[in-house]
């Protein structure tokens, strides 16, 4: 694994997607706007790999994925991934989309992971939610089976299988961030991360990469799901850290108060609690298979409407924890003024999205800028006092100060062009990935593209025929040079592009494909 020591760091990508028009290269994400935090700046789920951004991509929800670290085969990585994923039919996967040329930080062109925003809580947050009692522990372990079953029969490892990468959604479990993921066609190679510590064998190390590699994870999450359901009172050792056992319980197993407690439970939870305190002992490869120990529920063949429910409520009330911030941020209140100070410096230098004031559009929604008007008035204030500062001229000062007003108000609520607010929702049909799902076992790729579904030619049939992106915005002819970087998996082939506006689909700028 090589790894770069020139890469931005964290702070710089933060400030990159305040400028979405020259940071990325992406058209749909051109368009998109950043979720602000309370202080303005764009959200941000910082990890120790990566930083993750809540994006609005007209009207749609995206998860954009900014890595904090060049791995130098990364994109040789997300191909293989890609290309094995292509013959996996899982609820537990979310859709994304490996971008090689994704933002411009620094001066320097750098990868992100474009995905779906999953709207659901952390294994973790549920557990300790209003939501989670026994029942719904034991629909969640009979869940996370049928999740491990349908990555062992692709002989797919995710890598890192944690709290914190298991979202309940809709009475479903979804994974996310798949950078450590094995896939068989990355055999040989060696891990890029060794994974959450509360959750991996004692001994696991960077040469353990192949398709055993969640047994102890998934056997862990497995057993502390049916132990808290067996025993609420376990719940309580739950926290943002791990929900049952600590690396300290996998370290000294014999002696650990949490295994003396399970190994008190039922016969069938004792035998798993026995099994895993023996893999502790051993080495990772000689850990069994949950499947081997529980038995996963066969897949259903109903269509998901037919189906009973999964007996995972949601929950109503769970508590709230503040995004971390981006490490190496501003603290204290002198360093938070500093940074300010710089914001409003470079906004005036070169103020985002100036608006059209004389559109009567904007002028209607003039009395939304009530909301933020002190935040505007004290950017105006500011970059007032800075003009001030440096040439002590005050009736330029003041002129100033009130164009930064009006200019903020403007930008903020009128949006990119005629009076459209750049946070509005967009207003199209709703889309249906369902209604033009691509074959459920693909031929693998070779390479990047477009290929026409089974059953169509190359001929006139396929005239017309347009290509969009299950997470992307915009539709374009089959030979446009943004269909060859799509993933094949999320491709959604139509007849025509009025078949694709009215799915919520808007033409590509580049082919222009009506």
């Amino acid at each position: 694994m090589t790894v770069s020591q020139s890469w931005p760091p964290a702070t710089a990508f933060r400030e990159a997607l305040q400028n979405p028009r020259t940071a990325f290269l992406l058209p749909d994400l051109q368009e998109s706007v950043a979720v602000l935090d309370g202080r303005g700046l764009p959200l941000v789920y910082s990890g120790n790999f990566a930083s993750v951004y809540k994006l609005e991509v007209q009207g749609r929800t995206r998860a954009l994925r900014c890595f904090l670290q060049d791995v130098g085969d990364r994109e040789r990585r997300y191909q293989a991934i890609d290309e094995q994923l292509d013959r996996l039919t899982s609820r537990g996967i979310t859709n994304f989309e490996y971008i090689a040329q994704g933002i411009r930080v620094q001066g320097r062109t750098c990868p992100v992971l474009l995905m779906d925003w999953v709207e659901g809580h952390t294994l973790d947050a549920y557990v300790r939610s209003d939501a989670g009692t026994s029942a719904s522990f034991l629909a969640l372990a009979d869940r996370w089976s049928a999740v491990i079953r349908e990555l062992e029969e692709s002989s797919i490892a995710h890598g890192d299988l944690q709290h914190g990468n298991i979202l309940v959604s809709g009475g479903e479990l979804k994974l996310v961030d798949y950078d450590g993921m094995f896939v068989p066609a990355l055999r040989g190679l060696r891990s890029i991360e060794l994974g959450h510590r509360s959750y991996q064998h004692p001994r696991r190390s960077e040469t353990d990469f192949d398709e055993r590699l969640d047994r102890f994870a998934s056997l862990s999450i497995h057993l502390s799901l049916v132990a808290m359901a067996e025993n609420p009172k376990l719940r309580d050792r739950c926290t943002d850290q791990h929900l049952l056992f600590e690396r300290t319980d996998y370290l000294n197993p014999t002696s650990s108060e949490v295994f003396r407690e399970v190994l008190g439970l039922s016969k069938l939870t004792a035998e798993i609690a026995r099994a895993l305190q023996t893999a502790c002992l051993g080495s990772v490869g000689d850990t069994p298979r949950l499947l081997d120990l529980v038995a996963a529920p066969a897949p259903s063949r109903l269509p998901g409407w037919m189906q009973a429910g999964s007996g995972i409520p949601e929950p109503t009330h769970v508590a709230i924890e503040a995004p971390r911030t981006v490490s190496g941020g501003s603290t204290g209140r002198l360093n938070r003024a500093a940074d300010s100070f710089k914001h409003v410096a470079k906004w005036v230098a070169s103020p985002p999205r100036r608006a059209s004031l004389s559109s009567p559009t904007a002028l209607s929604r003039l009395p939304s800028l009530g909301k933020n008007l002190s935040e505007a008035l004290g950017c105006g204030i500011t970059a007032g006092f800075v003009v001030m500062l440096f040439t002590q001229a005050p009736v330029v000062a003041l002129w100033i100060a009130g164009g930064v007003f009006v200019f903020k108000c403007g930008s903020k609520y009128f949006g990119q062009k005629g009076g459209t607010p750049a946070t509005a929702p967009w207003r199209g049909p709703t889309f249906h990935p369902s209604t033009s799902q691509p074959p459920t076992q693909p031929v693998p790729r070779s390479s990047g593209g477009y290929r026409p579904p089974i059953g169509t030619s190359t001929g006139a049939s396929a005239q017309g025929m347009v290509i969009a992106s299950a997470i992307r915005t915009k539709y374009h002819r089959p030979t446009c040079e943004w269909v060859q970087k799509m993933s094949f998996r999320n491709q959604r082939s139509f007849p025509n592009g009025a078949a694709a506006r009215a799915a919520g689909y808007r033409p590509c700028r580049s082919c222009r494909p009506d």
